[in-house]
């Protein structure tokens, strides 16, 4: 991977303002306070409990006073422990397909952000906004498939899992009282 981050780092630092560095979100090589801003999309969730505190503690810790953070991922509505029958089915085959602990929980990370030094904090629901992409996914595997059994190819059980779960986030995006897509952003004081 860090190769991958080398060739990338070339093309992007030509002008000199990006920078890749591969490694862990949550104990970064940045002095505190030294990021103008934090964006992290689709990542967090990959970060362990449902308050993403470690991710949280880091970003805050990273990011400069007064300056901005944006956050775009898939959020839990409710604990996952109440979820019963197709949701549940739904989200364990999800998280265990993607490889993910869990999604975070819109209300205990937003309380984690204002723990942390979190201020002016807005969450937006996307999830209608990205409806559209996530409405392409069947049709995406079918293909993949298709293509796949095409040239005699077998699919061992993580893919499996994964094309699974892609077809089964658009079951549980549709149970808006458990999840939804959004995007939370703030300041640290």
């Amino acid at each position: 991977m860090p190769d991958i981050v080398n060739d990338l780092n070339r093309l992007l630092t030509s002008n000199g303002e990006i920078e890749i560095q591969f490694g862990d979100y949550t104990q970064l090589h940045f002095e505190d306070n030294s990021a103008d801003s934090v964006y992290a999309l689709e990542s967090c969730c990959h970060c362990e409990e449902l308050d993403k505190g470690a991710f949280v503690n880091e970003m805050m810790r990273v990011l400069k006073p007064a300056k901005r953070f944006v956050i775009v991922d898939g959020f839990l509505k409710r604990d996952p422990s109440t979820f019963h029958g197709l949701v549940r089915y739904c989200y364990t085959k999800i998280i265990k397909g993607w490889a993910l602990p869990s999604f975070p929980h819109v209300g205990l990370m937003t309380e984690a952000i204002k723990n942390a030094g979190g201020d002016q904090i807005e969450v937006k629901d996307y999830s209608f906004r990205v409806a559209p992409s996530v409405f392409h996914s069947p049709i995406t595997v079918i293909f993949f498939l298709i293509k796949k059994m095409l040239n005699g190819e077998k699919l061992n059980p993580v893919r499996i899992g994964h094309l699974k779960a892609c077809l089964l986030g658009l079951i549980l995006g549709m149970h808006r009282k458990h999840f939804s897509y959004c995007l939370v952003t703030g300041i640290k004081k």
